[in-house]
């Protein structure tokens, strides 16, 4: 009866999370106030653990965008440090114990997520990607796994150790009604009301529609409230409007000034290669090339070394060569709903009478393409959807280059002008959605730098057997989306870069003819590096279009 007269603060539990056996009240309420001790100082330990780890991430990844003051450097850090602790505090204060370990499992994904895209694209994963490519990710998961290094594992043994913390300090809560209740909403108020503040004082979040980058935001907020505040600052009409006026940002044509022209063609086609790097062009294995189809292409081509990087994702290429036109920065352009995507080659080359058309082995849906080249008013489209019901197999998560290669050059054997884009897919990371039996150099390999220069070899056959097939006098414009960003120093294979962009081949060839015999451009512009993809791809698109409408377009165009 004696346990009946002690008060609830008394009934405490022991470390195992069974009732303590009762004892005189003094030493009870010794016991107690040891173990509370104790639990306290592992739940400390859990704390400060959890903001080490989220701010060591954050920094690995917050590239600074403008020179700070070393004031500046430090403040930005040390108030994302009170912020850190303040949402981590308080996390740990409210939610049940039990559900900790569910947390940390979130954090890790999210954790693995924001350095994997930092590695991949070299810049901080934002709120407007996260909310308009996230199933984009989610489909190519593996690559994030593929750019994540052995030290990234210590991420595993951080979960580890907070679940060994949480257990430590007691799977039960008895007082959390109270005093953690307090704590954690007291951790809440001050973590708001310090982003309020600063929002108003020190750096405010709408910046972010200027000139500040997510990077810039986040180095005083972490990722969470910057997230959250690009996605509300960024809704569709603001993207479209950040879009279309990036859109009438000038491009330099200095091709034109100094090109020879090039010839009229009854068959056009653009085949964007995904990761291909200009770094292939003439490496050697063994002695052997790597592509040795791209250098016969390339030894009859116009040959340019251009500049291309990714900004939201792949889509960026055939965007600039269907439109003839920057890219938004925000999101993937394709994903922008009510983008004027009439505007673009498609019109103008249906126009001079082209039937066009459109392959990539992978999903319509992916990167939103068939709704941006629907808009273009293709007359065909041939994603994997529509190729896997013609008949053409699959591997993984597309239509196997080889094989959208073959269909491609098989539809383009029909009467008329036609005009196509190519897109490749093989060759995406992690490199290995490819027969096995197609890795010719490193067999049985699952290195991420062999397994690239094995698929490159696998989409080389494969475009060579294209170009073979196609008709005398198709004109074919071959061009990187952009870099592997592979490197592999053991056997001398290193990328290509200007000004820190890296460099694709940009050939432009003929089949029947030789165009390197006609090229006028000079190798300090031709070769250097200058170029980006987007300034070769108009002076391309100038020379398609140099030819006016037909009549017939003509007269229906004007037509009331």
């Amino acid at each position: 009866m004696e346990s009946m007269s002690l008060s609830p603060q008394l009934r405490e539990l022991d470390d195992d999370g069974d009732t303590a056996v009762m004892a005189p009240t003094l030493t009870l309420v010794s016991d107690v106030s040891r173990v509370q001790s104790r639990r306290y100082r592992w739940l400390a330990a859990l704390v400060l653990l959890m903001v080490i780890e989220l701010f060591l991430i954050q920094e690995l990844t917050l590239t600074a965008t403008h020179s700070q003051s070393v004031v500046d450097l430090v403040l930005d850090r040390v108030l994302r440090l009170v912020l850190d602790g303040l949402m981590v505090g308080a996390l740990v204060m409210l939610l049940p114990r039990k559900a900790l370990p569910v947390f940390f499992a979130t954090t890790l994904v999210y954790a693995f997520s924001v350095l994997a895209y930092f590695a991949y694209f070299e810049r901080p994963l934002s709120g407007r990607i996260i909310s308009a490519a996230s199933g984009e990710g989610l489909s190519v998961v593996d690559a994030a796994f593929a750019v994540l290094s052995a030290g990234h594992l210590l991420l595993v043994v951080a979960f580890a150790a907070k679940c060994w913390l949480v257990h430590r300090a007691g799977w039960r809560w008895r007082s959390r009604t109270r005093r953690h209740l307090a704590w954690g909403g007291g951790c809440i108020a001050l973590y708001l009301g310090l982003i309020a503040l600063l929002n108003l004082t020190y750096k405010p979040m709408e910046k972010l529609r200027t000139w500040e980058t997510t990077a810039g935001i986040a180095q005083v907020y972490g990722y969470a409230p910057t997230w959250v505040a690009e996605v509300l600052l960024f809704q569709n009409d603001v993207l479209k409007e950040r879009a279309l006026d990036r859109a009438e940002e000038p491009v330099q044509n200095r091709l034109a000034a100094v090109e020879a022209p090039l010839p009229r063609a009854e068959r056009v086609v653009f085949l964007q290669i995904e990761s291909f790097d200009e770094a292939l062009m003439g490496f050697r294995l063994d002695g052997k090339p790597v592509v040795p189809e791209m250098e016969r292409i390339a030894a009859q081509s116009r040959r340019y070394r251009v500049a291309s990087n990714k900004i939201t994702g792949s889509s960026d290429s055939d965007f600039k060569a269907l439109m003839g036109r920057w890219p938004s920065i925000d999101v993937p352009t394709y994903k922008i709903a009510d983008y004027p995507f009439k505007d673009s080659i498609i019109d103008d080359l249906q126009a001079r009478g082209y039937r066009t058309s459109a392959f990539h082995g992978v999903s319509g849906e992916f990167f939103n393409r068939r709704v941006g080249f629907t808009g273009m008013g293709f007359d065909e489209l041939f994603f994997r959807e529509e190729l896997e019901h013609a008949g053409v197999p699959s591997m993984g998560w597309s239509v196997l280059d080889d094989a959208v290669l073959d269909f491609a050059a098989a539809h383009l054997q029909g009467p008329g002008r036609q005009f196509a884009i190519v897109i490749t897919a093989t060759c995406h990371i992690p490199f290995h959605h490819v027969p096995e039996q197609a890795n010719t150099f490193f067999p049985g390999s699952h290195a991420l730098a062999e397994n690239y220069l094995d698929v490159s070899h696998y989409v080389d056959e494969g475009i060579g057997r294209f170009v073979d097939a196609l008709p005398d006098g198709t004109l074919v414009v071959l061009y990187g989306d952009h870099t592997s960003k592979v490197e592999y120093p053991e056997v001398g294979y290193a990328q290509l870069e200007h000004d820190g962009i890296g460099l694709v081949p940009f050939l432009v060839w003929q089949k029947g003819a030789d165009l390197a015999k006609t090229q006028r451009a000079p190798s300090s512009l031709a070769e250097s590096g200058e170029l980006s993809l987007l300034e070769a791809l108009v002076w391309v698109h100038g020379q398609l279009l140099a030819e006016p409408p037909t009549q017939q377009h003509a007269a229906a165009t004007a037509a009331p």
